[in-house]
């Protein structure tokens, strides 16, 4: 519940509430019994992994892009198309992080650098993508 309040704090830029939550989120989400059972489970039976995915794009991917559109003073996306896509840019940022817990405790590859000191170029990287996205297509 703390990450849904944190994504929606005005009081601090987008950036540095995403470095904020992806740095507690890959402290929880990233571990190796956490990846391991997610992945397992899903192969049983999708339906955990469809509710947590469901769950991501409403408490997550959401307001990420409600909070983008804020920043740049732009309404919300009327077209459906359009705003999908900058829902999976969103969906594919946030997937980098949880493929790095892949990475390491499945294919046993783990990154050569930490985490952290990547973490604040991505997000910088992501979002100018995103603004540049939206500014295209939001009014």
């Amino acid at each position: 519940p703390e990450w849904d309040e944190m994504l929606i704090d005005r009081d601090v830029s987008l950036q540095a509430r995403l470095e904020t939550y992806f740095a507690d989120y890959a402290n929880v989400v990233l571990q190796k019994d956490w990846i391991r059972i997610f992945l397992l489970s899903a192969f049983d039976d999708p339906v955990i992994a469809q509710r947590y995915t469901t769950m991501l794009r409403r408490r997550i991917f959401e307001p990420i892009l409600a909070e983008q559109l804020h920043e740049l003073g732009k309404a919300e996306i009327k077209d459906a198309t359009n705003r999908e896509i900058a829902l999976e840019m969103i969906w594919g940022f946030h997937s980098t992080f949880f493929y790095i817990g892949i990475r390491q405790w499945v294919f046993k590859v783990p990154p050569k650098i930490a985490l952290s000191a990547m973490m604040k170029d991505r997000i910088a990287a992501f979002l100018a993508g995103l603004r540049g996205f939206l500014a295209t297509v939001a009014s």
